[in-house]
């Protein structure tokens, strides 16, 4: 307990000397921080030159320790306190403090030996048992999928040491995404500080084209040494204990005993103890489950084993810091198997995240199996004045032999010339040391001559493109063909005239290797692999029935062509402009594609924008109105409304004197603005005449004219001899007022009034009348305007002696048939005129015979 309370005093030493303060300046550009941030690499060498065998327990040991300098030095870098100006006289402080920690290591060393020890044991593999290919299947990925492959996803639960647990997977199959974690999407399988990572979390995935990694855009995802696919180990950023694995298990033959694999590694680094780090490893298993020796391991955390990595200061959103991320870009390693042919061994690609879930670790990785031997321009001298033997890629150290003088170049060469025939023998030294070295060997003979001549040339050679090779050697017929388009040592093509892509741009040295019968001879070319054209466009995701402006940022083009991923738009989905605008009337996601070319060379870029759903906005409202009459317009389909007459209800009421446009402004719940129109067409009000007010008497008639363009219409109706004709024949019982409407071929009305007086003159009661006479002799009530009457005549003694309702029957000068005396009698008229008027009228009348 005590020894272990020490060494924690001695780790707060330790980290109390690293601390330092993160100064706010302005960050300097992604290249110039990189050239700065290698300067740390000079800090450790010096240190290391001095200290010896101990400084790899020490850089374990102190992991934490020492990756605190380290972010020390990159924040200052990051932040611009450290430039390519001061970067010198900042080495001297950081080796100076590194020194400090180096020597508190040696003394918790010397006082507490076995803890150390504890400290530095390396984690044994997870074995996976397996079934056995017969040879290496898809081994490098060219089939563009996960054939002969499996794998795996695992949980970090590395608290005291490495421990993968939850190992999940198998046989991957012909896929191109494999290893979906759900326990980064179940509790408690996650950070709850973080949160569940989305699914589908696939933690193997393979690689194509030309993009760069997100982070480090100089790291591309296809491996540059050969072929046209690779894999990402690991969800990239994305966190949560997440551990991708995967392994092939292969029977080792003379043809695949040479194994090489590449790869490229980005660990964060959130300066956690050594076993809790982000972590890569590779390593090989042999048929009995037991790892192979140390020829076939490679290990390494962040922050350990990454003296040979570049680091730049990344910002972590999750943590709102900024965080160190150590990178080493594509290296190619060999792994000499001949010691196990006859045997099945396993092959295991492992990447993690960090054991507390808040930092990533993930890889790119390819492979190769090939005859583990020595390449030869030709098996022998035909007349050559030389030939060029090579040796396998991926090894840290070459050293040949053979007869003497044969040797006409440098030994330590990957390639050497020699100009005799004999024995020659290769010793290589792999990246893992000189306990795994291998030797190989090949005999050089002499035939006669004259040997083939190889020759050939390339088109265009276009970045992305195939690349036809036109072989013009000499012979064809009867001779084998063997095409290095890397020129590393290892044969990708054997056809006459092969197809190559290169995913990369560059300049490369391609080798056709010619063989008749065992004499051969090499040629090698350079090609250029056109990197001006990058195809390259922006765009912000809009709402529905909005314009998409595409701002293309391509490269070395001078021709476009656009697919905006909207069959529905008919003729308006493909654009030749440079940087068009598409309508999309749908939500939804749309894969919009752009074709750069140049000559014959073009690069294509896909990529998906999101549209949102926009607004509906709906107006309802007339779509004419004749001048100076209103209507009600309404809006719906929103939650906020904005009209141009600066109203903001959801309705609004209009009479606008001319032909108006009413648009709304509306805005959804997703923040999508749309606007709704409305155009109301003002018609005018027809032009109308009407003539004339007339008077006449009862029983008289008259004809109206009206005069306009469109339909007529007369009310009231009585006494007309046509309600919808212009010129109608009136005939009115009494005073009447009619009305003429006069209706356009647009709708408007207008109307005038004319009205005809029917005078009915006085009602007449004579004053005298005489029974006995030829004329006059019945009293009657004389009046065109009569509708209903009472007529009552009274003697001088008030004694009723007639009473009529019918204006056509009179008073004779009798009553009840007895000859009224001759005299003065006294009449009562009640009477109800046809233009509704009632009088009430009274007089006399004297009856004489």
């Amino acid at each position: 307990m005590q020894a272990k309370k020490l060494i924690n005093c001695y780790l707060f030493v330790i980290s109390a000397l690293a601390t330092n303060t993160l100064l706010a300046q302005t960050r300097p550009s992604l290249e110039t921080s990189e050239n700065i941030s290698r300067n740390w690499s000079h800090v450790v060498n010096k240190v290391k030159q001095n200290k010896g065998e101990d400084f790899e327990t020490f850089t374990r040991f102190s992991s934490s320790a020492v990756d605190s300098l380290h972010g020390d030095f990159l924040r200052g870098v990051a932040n611009g306190e450290i430039t390519l100006e001061n970067v010198k006289s900042y080495e001297g402080i950081f080796t100076g403090r590194l020194n400090n920690l180096y020597e508190k290591f040696l003394q918790i060393k010397a006082e507490f030996p076995t803890s150390v020890e504890e400290f530095t044991q390396k984690h044994k593999p997870v074995y996976l048992s397996l079934p056995c290919d017969s040879a290496c299947n898809n081994i490098d990925f060219e089939s563009g999928n996960l054939s002969g492959w499996n794998a795996y996803y695992g949980y970090n639960q590395s608290d005291t040491s490495t421990v993968i647990t939850h190992i999940t997977g198998g046989p991957a199959g012909a896929v191109t995404e494999a290893a979906n974690d759900v326990l980064t999407g179940v509790f408690p399988y996650f950070n709850q500080t973080i949160g569940p990572t989305p699914g589908p979390d696939y933690q193997i995935s393979i690689t194509s084209g030309t993009r760069g990694d997100a982070i480090i855009p100089s790291i591309p995802v296809v491996s540059p040494y050969g072929g046209h696919y690779s894999v990402m180990l690991g969800d990239s950023t994305l966190v949560n204990y997440g551990v991708a694995i995967l392994s092939q298990t292969f029977a080792v033959t003379e043809s695949n005993a040479n194994f090489t694999y590449q790869y490229a590694v980005l660990l964060e680094n959130p300066n956690h103890t050594f076993y809790e780090q982000p972590f890569f490893r590779i390593f090989f298993i042999n048929q009995l489950g037991d790892t192979i020796p140390y020829c076939g391991q490679y290990n390494v955390v962040a922050g350990h084993g990454t003296q040979q990595f570049d680091s730049i200061m990344y910002y972590d959103a999750r943590v709102n810091d900024s965080v160190p991320v150590y990178y080493k870009n594509w290296t190619t390693i060999n792994v000499p198997l001949k010691k196990y042919i006859g045997q099945c061994i396993t092959v295991v690609f492992e990447s993690g995240d960090c054991s507390q879930g808040g930092h990533f670790g993930y890889a790119y990785i390819d492979a190769s199996c090939s005859p583990l031997k020595v390449l030869s321009s030709s098996d022998f001298f035909c007349g050559q004045d030389s030939i060029t033997l090579t040796g396998p890629a991926g090894e840290s150290a070459y050293n040949w032999a053979g007869p003497a003088g044969g040797i006409i170049s440098n030994n330590t060469s990957k390639s050497i010339d020699i100009d005799s025939a004999g024995i020659y023998s290769l010793i290589i030294t792999p990246v893992t040391g000189a306990s795994c070295n291998d030797t190989l060997s090949v005999t050089i003979g002499k035939k006669p001559g004259p040997p083939p001549n190889p020759n050939f040339s390339a088109d265009t050679v276009c970045l992305g493109m195939p690349t036809s090779f036109t072989n013009s050697s000499d012979p064809i017929v009867g001779a084998n063909f063997f095409w290095d388009f890397y020129n590393v040592g290892s044969y990708q093509d054997s056809a006459i005239n092969p197809v190559w892509t290169y995913n990369l741009p560059g300049t490369y040295y391609v080798k056709l290797h010619e063989n008749k019968n065992g004499c051969g001879k090499d040629t090698v070319i350079k090609v250029h692999v056109d990197s001006t054209i990058a195809s390259s466009f922006s765009d912000k995701s809009v709402c529905a029935r909005d314009t998409v402006f595409f701002k293309n940022t391509s490269r070395g083009a001078n021709s476009y062509t656009w697919n905006f991923g909207d069959a529905s738009s008919g003729s308006q989905n493909i654009s030749a402009m440079v940087s068009p605008y598409h309508v999309y009337s749908s939500s939804g996601t749309y894969t919009v594609t752009l074709v750069d070319k140049a000559n014959q060379c073009m690069d294509t870029l896909t990529q998906v924008i999101t549209i949102l759903p926009g607004g509906n906005p709906t107006l309802q409202g007339p779509e004419t109105l004749c001048v100076g009459n209103s209507a009600q317009i309404e809006a719906s389909g929103s939650s906020s409304y904005l009209w141009n007459t600066g109203a903001t209800t959801s309705s609004i009421t209009v009479s606008p004197k001319a032909t108006t446009s009413y648009y709304c402004i509306m805005k959804n719940s997703d923040g999508c603005v749309d606007t709704g129109y409305d155009a109301v067409t003002v018609n005018p009000t027809p032009a109308l005449t009407a003539c004339c007010d007339t008077a006449l008497t009862p029983g008289q008639s008259v004809q109206l004219v009206a005069t306009g363009t469109g339909t007529y219409s007369w009310n009231p109706t009585d006494g007309l001899s046509c309600s919808t004709c212009s010129d109608p024949v009136v005939s009115p019982p009494f005073t009447t007022t009619y009305t003429v409407t006069l209706t356009s071929d647009s709708g408007c009305t207008t109307s005038q009034l004319i009205t005809i007086d029917v005078s009915c003159g006085d009602i007449f009661v004579p004053d005298i009348f005489s029974p006995n006479s030829d004329h006059n002799n019945i009293l009657y009530v004389r009046s065109p305007c009569i509708a209903d009457m009472v007529f009552m005549v009274f003697d001088r003694w008030g004694n009723r002696v007639f009473e009529s309702k019918n204006q056509n029957i009179g008073w004779d000068g009798h009553h009840n048939g007895t000859t009224m005396d001759v005299g003065t009698y006294i009449w009562r008229l009640n009477a109800t005129l046809k233009d509704g008027a009632k009088i009430e009228q009274t007089g006399d009348v004297t009856l004489i015979r």
